[in-house]
């Protein structure tokens, strides 16, 4: 088993690995993975979304990959195979300005990729964007946010989750999280959240609730489907932004920060 650790770019050996190709000796657990070369990028990596076949799809800061010049190849956002060689099939160029980031983003039913962060586009998808499989732009999902978005995800009814720093959505006012339909438009059957800062994680439960973690009063809260707080949860005082929630499977939740 191997992981990705993001920030920069490497794969990590779980467990030890045997039978490197090569000639090398086998890997340790904990070790980098010595078949994973990615290509040189010229600054953060936020995030890492596994593909099938073990690619990667990787999103965060950085406008140079593999000394293609700054902003003038991908960037943003790229898809590596598991070797780490760059897809060059795979070019995205909607973006605006070079020098903003992908954060968030989950590989979608239809084969596409959910995207946000703190972007705009040529087109009208402003901080969240749906991109083919070939990484242009679907032209038919226009959201328009003022800020930033940290997580997304897409729901067992085939709608959108979107957490983020943002205080106005498509015009709404709808701040930090909203349930899209897959045109970009809200669903306006959920509550507008009374969240006060920042989502930057969330997960669906297997009883349709949502798990959502960040930077605000609560840190950590569980919505019911319709938006509004589960009051009979009440989460510990935390002291500090939680980046990470998910739910383990003896029905408690993981939460870091």
């Amino acid at each position: 088993m191997k992981r990705v650790v993001a920030g920069f770019v490497a794969s990590v050996v779980i467990g030890g690995l045997s039978g490197v190709s090569g000639g090398s000796a086998a890997a340790a657990a904990g070790d980098l993975d010595p078949d994973f070369t990615p290509p040189a990028l010229n600054g953060s990596v936020y995030s890492a979304l596994e593909l099938d076949g073990g690619g990667l799809l990787l999103g965060g800061y950085f406008t140079d990959v593999g000394g293609a010049g700054s902003g003038t190849g991908p960037h943003k956002v790229i898809k590596v195979a598991a070797n780490g060689t760059l897809d060059t099939n795979f070019t995205p160029n909607f973006f605006d300005d070079p020098y903003s980031n992908v954060e968030g983003k989950v590989k979608l039913s239809t084969n596409q990729f959910l995207v946000g962060g703190d972007f705009t586009t040529t087109d009208d998808p402003q901080h969240l964007a749906r991109v083919n499989a070939d990484g242009s732009l679907d032209k038919n999902f226009k959201p328009a946010f003022d800020d930033s978005i940290h997580t997304a995800m897409e729901l067992s009814t085939g709608q959108y989750l979107a957490g983020g720093s943002f205080t106005d959505g498509n015009g709404t006012g709808r701040k930090h999280l909203a349930k899209l339909n897959t045109d970009g438009t809200f669903d306006t059957d959920f509550a507008d959240a009374p969240v006060d800062g920042r989502v930057r994680s969330m997960v669906e439960l297997n009883n349709g609730q949502y798990l959502i973690g960040g930077g605000f009063t609560e840190g950590v809260a569980r919505l019911n489907t319709d938006g509004t707080f589960d009051t009979s949860f009440t989460p510990p005082t935390l002291s500090s932004t939680v980046t990470f929630v998910t739910a383990l499977s003896d029905g408690k939740y993981l939460v870091g920060g």
